[in-house]
């Protein structure tokens, strides 16, 4: 079916929405028109896939003119175009519904354009202190109040250089919203760029981050937490996140979605580089958190990079069954054409580690027929796919070393892919490339059943001076175990 806007935003419409809708199209202060009640009732039969051969323009025209034989391509646009109109209008007006503080906003710059200036200053005045009575400081909190400060002082009537009429209020809070909505695109800029090569340097952000705490002064937590989730040293966890609790009183879901987010990557760092279970678990909880608060919104929930991780942060904090039962309830959101790739890839993880785990060699072929029956992948996920089948080869060589020409060859087409791309970022190439390095000279030492050769040792002194090595503590574990 062709994508006609109207058609789309019927899609979008829930079920509530087209009851809501029904009675804005029913009002004569919104619709005087009743063929606009007709058209929509007859549409919304096709909800939600609004594909059906009866939605072509020929049928539909028929339906709403039975009488008229002949069909006008005109008259059927236009009729498409006011009903389109209509709903955006219902929209735009149920949203206004829920939002007090647009209708406030409304209110007071109606007020402010009439004779009306003492209840406009009034109304200020309430909103104002309303504002100031709840714990919130968001970035909502300091944009209403500039705005606030900024709409009386510069109406006509509003005495300017009376004493207690001053404009350093609105600068006071306008700066504050400056500053705190950068150290926020800030924190999502550090995120993407661990990930993905790019580069991002606001010329505002060394001033934002040294005066920041002084503006905030003297309730700074917040800008403090930012800093804290901002810099590069080591923090522990547990004492990020208890200040990120502390708060959330002050933030709005935006603000406490980011600091959530900057903590989560601390966290997703530290797990690979290989952490103990404690790291595991924090991480496995702080994507509840992000379920339960709903911070993933729809196009995150499609995300196939949020959705692996979810389902192995579980899987290495040793929640097997709830890694399976989430990929099993929440897959439906990905996209057919990678949804099947993207299960097989999570479920084959969970097996490997559960192998691990119970010394299972079973869970280990399991795996490795998953990763098999993989056809395609997202280039960002290859990485980590190409990565977990040499490990599930390498620890399945105990019971099957005729696999070892497979794996020397995986191995070497492994590097070849990564020096073939340019998507990741280059401490990451780097951090890939040194395994590749590492994971070779490993294979040898193992086939080789020397545990006691002299090069063994000097690998494990190498490994642990190196920096950038992409499971360093995997590679380390399995280095020790050729000890034993």
């Amino acid at each position: 079916m062709e994508k006609i806007k109207l058609y789309q935003l019927l899609s979008a419409l829930t079920s509530e929405d087209l009851k809501a809708a029904k009675k804005f199209l029913a009002s004569p202060f919104h619709n005087t028109d009743p063929l606009m009640g007709r058209y929509f009732d007859h549409l919304r039969k096709f909800h939600p896939t609004m594909n059906d051969d009866l939605l072509k323009n020929e049928a539909v025209f028929k339906h709403l003119f039975p009488k008229q034989y002949q069909y006008d391509e005109k008259k059927l646009r236009n009729l498409r175009h006011k009903l389109t109109q209509l709903l955006e209008s219902f929209l735009a007006h149920h949203s206004l519904q829920e939002e007090q503080a647009i209708q406030s906003r409304l209110l007071v710059g109606a007020l402010g354009n009439r004779n009306a200036y003492s209840l406009f200053k009034k109304e200020i005045e309430a909103q104002t202190a309303l504002l100031e009575k709840a714990d919130n400081r968001s970035l909502d909190y300091f944009r209403e109040m500039a705005w606030l400060q900024h709409s009386l002082y510069f109406h006509p009537e509003t005495e300017s250089f009376e004493n207690n009429q001053t404009p350093f209020s609105a600068i006071d809070h306008f700066e504050k919203y400056f500053s705190l909505s950068l150290l926020c695109y800030a924190a999502e800029m550090n995120a993407r760029k661990k990930i993905i090569n790019e580069d991002w340097q606001p010329c505002f952000l060394p001033e934002a981050l040294n005066k920041a705490a002084l503006q905030f002064a003297p309730d700074n937590r917040l800008v403090e937490l930012y800093q804290q989730l901002l810099s590069s040293n080591e923090q522990s966890l547990e004492d990020l996140k208890s200040a990120l609790e502390s708060c959330e009183p002050l933030m709005g879901k935006f603000e406490f979605g980011i600091a959530w987010k900057m903590l989560l990557n601390k966290a997703i760092s530290l797990s690979n580089r290989g952490s103990d279970k404690t790291t595991s678990k924090m991480l496995h909880g702080l994507y509840q958190i992000g379920i339960t608060k709903g911070l993933f919104y729809d196009k995150e929930a499609r995300n196939v990079i949020r959705f692996i991780n979810i389902a192995q942060a579980a899987t290495l904090a040793g929640e097997y069954e709830w890694a399976r039962a989430f990929v099993e309830q929440y897959k439906v959101n990905l996209e057919d054409s990678e949804r099947e790739n993207i299960e097989l890839f999570c479920l084959a993880h969970l097996h490997y580690h559960r192998g691990r785990q119970y010394n299972d060699f079973k869970d280990f072929a399991v795996a490795l027929d998953h990763l098999a029956k993989i056809n395609h992948i997202p280039d960002l996920i290859e990485f980590r796919m190409r990565i977990l089948q040499l490990r599930a080869m390498y620890d399945s060589l105990s019971i099957g070393p005729d696999i070892l020409p497979t794996l020397l060859s995986y191995t070497k087409n492994f590097q070849s892919y990564i020096l073939r791309n340019n998507s990741l970022a280059s401490n990451r190439i780097q951090a890939y490339l040194s395994f590749i390095k590492f994971f070779k000279v490993l294979t040898k030492l193992k086939m080789s059943n020397q545990t006691s050769n002299p090069t063994l040792s000097s690998f494990q002194k190498e490994l642990e001076g190196s920096k950038e090595v992409a499971l360093k503590s995997w590679l380390m574990e399995r280095a020790n175990e050729l000890e034993k």
